[in-house]
């Protein structure tokens, strides 16, 4: 059973892990996929859109209306305000690139994220495939241990049984013995059958031989006493 499991643990061991989390600045094989100046770009174009450049913008704009529209200031761009529409194509025309060179960097990470989302995805199929490979190979081991369990106690029942059917026998057999042997003795000296169902085979053969040497006893004290015998000691 060891041996099924030990080929998917060396399986699972060497799968490859999850690579989702990693920085946006590296790849997959860990070389650098951005750039210098696609990082500046995605800088500069996180300052543009927010509130701040905004704000800070639109305060700039307020003070050059103002200071070149009083009649008190030197006036550095009077109306129609030419110097002020050519800084603002100025910023337009380069701010419109850095945007775009922003998007593409983004574009190329989320192709990037959705190929390691792909790559989890067909990861995830095959551990489960595995796992489901690795359920069946543990409910076939359960149920060839649980097989295993139940012809053990099986096993080991008829064992136990057959173990006490002897002991009962080997216990009936010593306490019978002394009584068997009582009662052949009681037999033999008054001279009465022995009843057979309390001997075994043995002891009725001892029986049988005590029995044969107590009558041969007792015929010679019978001869003994004939008449002949006493006028041979008169």
């Amino acid at each position: 059973m060891l041996k099924s499991v030990a080929p998917i643990w060396g399986r699972l061991r060497h799968l490859h892990r999850p690579q989702l989390f990693l920085s946006h600045t590296q790849s997959p094989n860990g070389a650098e996929s951005v750039s210098l100046g696609q990082r500046l770009a995605e800088r500069v174009a996180a300052f543009v859109g927010s509130w701040w450049f905004l704000g800070g913008q639109a305060f700039f704009l307020f003070l050059w209306l103002l200071y070149n529209t009083f009649q008190f200031t030197h006036h550095f761009d009077p109306p129609p305000y030419i110097l002020l529409n050519l800084l603002l194509s100025f910023q337009a025309a380069f701010t419109g690139p850095v945007l775009l060179i922003a998007a593409n960097v983004g574009a190329v990470r989320d192709h990037q994220q959705s190929d390691r989302i792909e790559r989890l995805a067909k990861q995830s199929e095959a551990l489960n495939e595995q796992n489901e490979q690795l359920a069946q190979r543990l409910l076939s081991m359960e149920q060839l241990l649980d097989e295993h369990v139940a012809a053990s106690l099986k096993a080991h029942g008829e064992e136990i049984h057959d173990l006490s059917v002897l002991l009962r026998e080997v216990h009936a057999a010593v306490c019978a013995t002394p009584s068997a042997a009582n009662a052949a003795a009681a037999a033999a000296s008054t001279g009465e059958p022995i009843p057979q169902e309390t001997l075994t085979p043995e002891m009725a053969n001892d029986a049988t031989g005590s029995a044969a040497k107590s009558t041969q006893s007792n015929a010679r004290q019978r001869g003994g006493r004939s008449p002949g015998g006493k006028s041979g000691t008169a």
